[in-house]
């Protein structure tokens, strides 16, 4: 030891209450728990005069406990001191440890003392102890013999710091004064050094794991099942049981809610880092003007460098994706501060009072989309005679070519990377990760939902969240819906759609001005044809006049029967006719909020949002 101790921790002191007096070391403070019952009990500590640390006694039953509070710059700290009485058993004692541990809340905690349990034993009561211990962060620095007479290890250090780069000595010292060897801790604490991350479990897939169950299974219950209402239930069960046994939880940092602006890059942020360190020191050494001469220089050389870094970070980025308009509004967005809002409301305004609970919130905002449309005054004609809407009916009918498994690999790899999860707990990128072991099978389930005429019930569900418009954040009417369909139904979704496109496509079905939901067609488009004819009418000397229509609620307020019958008019008849009937009845949805979600909603009306 170079330096004498700032603070030394005896147990099993052998002293009564008048004797505290007896017991002094030169520029030391001596706290003292006596055991007045028991002369072999009791605790003391010595401090040195220079440390602020006042002590607190911990009445526990089975031992003598005290409690030093240290505190060295910024960082405080916990030091307990323990003599546990063998009066009492180890199994009592750790449930009293428990407790008191469970109301200790210092990041930086040392547990010192005699325990009189052997941490080098392998019996079940050693083994508590030790779990306690560790479900609190502490974990031993002393794993050797400390009472060489009976070769056990009853004098412990447990300590749990919040830093990882804490620098740390522990020693085991047997200076023959008694049967124990002195146990001690060396603690050399850099105060600028970086926070430990508090921890949080979350889960993870192991796709290794998942793709081999999914290679080595054969489906052959499914493949056994004729009936696609038996078939897809039992592949989904089949999987997510090989989900289930590949997903795994793990220990993960908290991530900081400071968010670095995307342009500061790694250069910059080291300078700003520098002119923090500068300006504390300047406020330490106020008449040092060198320092402020540096600080100053440095500040304002960082006020000019950061418009210049920003504005060269978004020029590139806009040129990056000058023929993306998407991206381009994203990058807006965000240069703006128009950020996407989260469905985690606090509360919303019902019956003019305030309600802040998930549950009832989420139910709240299912009724209101789901009878959405229902609120439009409608006068739709009627189809009891089951006439169609075209008097000139499409001469061809749509084929179906069926799906193969190469198509569905195709498909599924189009997908973009999200990790947002439907109702069956698939996501884009789990999906992408185990296309190629479950490609075979989705190929006959879809193969088989389609020549059934039947789209399974569980790809017709949908988690819907609330997104915030404007006005009101407490009003309901001021929210979007924007809808979470499960995977598989996209790809499968987008199978069905190629084929549609490519038939409707070959029977000249879609107008020349027609520039929404087209590949090849923009809004761009039909702005650019619109004013090439309003110019050339002016040209010409003629007047313009133009009308603007906007359906309200168009894509909600869609009546299924008219648009069967204009599906069976332009050639979808058949299985795939039966199979389009299918698609749109009996869907539902669920409102999800924060982690509530609502009960299930029947949609009766408009095209499913969130389709393809």
């Amino acid at each position: 030891m170079d330096r004498l101790p700032d603070l030394i921790f005896v147990s099993e002191i052998w002293i009564f209450s008048d004797e505290v007096n007896d017991f002094k070391i030169p520029d030391y403070s001596f706290y003292a728990l006596p055991n007045n019952s028991y002369a072999a009990g009791g605790v003391g500590v010595f401090c040195k005069n220079s440390l602020d640390c006042p002590a607190e006694y911990c009445e526990l039953v089975s031992a003598d406990v005290m409690k030093i509070l240290c505190k060295i710059g910024s960082e405080e700290y916990c030091f307990i001191c323990c003599y546990r009485l063998q009066l009492f058993s180890i199994n009592f004692f750790n449930n009293e440890l428990d407790n008191l541990l469970l109301n200790e809340k210092a990041d930086n905690l040392v547990l010192i003392g005699d325990f009189n349990i052997d941490i080098l034993a392998n019996c079940e009561s050693t083994d508590n102890y030790l779990s306690i211990l560790a479900k609190f962060g502490l974990f031993p620095f002393i794993n050797d013999v400390t009472r060489p007479r009976s070769g056990t290890c009853i004098d412990h250090v447990f300590c749990r710091f919040r830093s990882f780069q804490e620098s740390y000595d522990s020693f085991i010292y047997d200076f023959g004064i008694t049967d124990h060897c002195m146990v001690g801790l060396s603690v050399r604490i850099d105060i600028s050094e970086t926070r430990r991350p508090e921890m949080q479990k979350s889960t993870f897939v192991n796709f290794d794991e998942l793709n081999n169950l999914l290679r080595y299974e054969s489906w052959s219950d499914v493949y056994l099942c004729n009936n696609i209402l038996d078939a897809y239930p039992l592949f989904l069960k089949i999987f997510q049981g090989h989900l289930q046994t590949a997903t795994h939880e793990k220990q993960t940092p908290k991530k900081c809610m400071t968010k670095i602006k995307p342009w500061i890059n790694n250069d910059l942020v080291r300078r700003i880092k520098l002119k923090n360190k500068l300006s504390l020191k300047c406020l330490k050494h106020p008449n040092n003007l060198s320092l402020k001469k540096r600080y100053k220089n440095i500040s304002n050389a960082i006020k000019k460098e950061i418009p210049q870094v920003r504005d060269n970070f978004y020029l590139s980025k806009f040129e990056s994706c000058s023929n993306n308009i998407k991206k381009q509004w994203s990058l807006l967005n965000e240069i703006t501060n128009k950020t996407k809002n989260n469905s985690n409301l606090i509360s919303i305004k019902l019956n003019d009072q305030m309600c802040s609970d998930s549950s009832i919130i989420s139910n709240e905002f299912n009724k209101y989309f789901s009878t959405l449309a229902s609120s439009v005054n409608l006068d739709f004609p009627s189809f009891d005679d089951g006439s169609i809407i075209d008097d000139d009916p499409c001469p061809n009918s749509f084929v179906f070519n069926d799906i193969n498994a190469l198509e569905v690999v195709k498909t599924i790899n189009s997908l973009n990377n999200s990790n947002s999860r439907g109702f069956d707990n698939i996501s884009n990128r789990m999906l992408k990760n185990v296309a190629y072991n479950i490609a075979d099978i989705l190929a006959y389930l879809f193969n088989l939902s389609v020549s059934s005429g039947i789209m399974p019930n569980e790809l017709k569900t949908a988690i819907v969240i609330p997104l915030y418009k404007k006005g009101d954040r407490h009003s309901i009417e001021n929210y979007r819906p924007i809808s979470l369909l499960p995977v598989i139904a996209k790809v499968f979704e987008k199978l069905i759609k190629t084929r549609m496109v490519s038939f409707l496509a070959k029977t000249n079905f879609f107008s020349s001005k027609q520039y929404g939901f087209r590949s090849g067609c923009s809004t761009e488009d039909a702005l650019l044809n619109f004013c090439s004819f309003v110019l050339k009418e002016l040209d010409n000397k003629r007047f313009c006049a133009s009308m603007f229509v906007d359906i309200t609620k168009a894509f909600d307020t869609v009546n299924h029967q008219i648009l069967l019958n204009k599906l069976y008019a332009i050639g979808f008849r058949g299985h795939i006719f039966h199979w389009f009937s299918s698609y749109l009845k009996n869907r539902t949805q669920k409102v999800k909020v924060g982690s509530s979600l609502s009960n299930t909603a029947v949609i009766s009306m408009g095209v499913p949002q969130g389709s393809v």
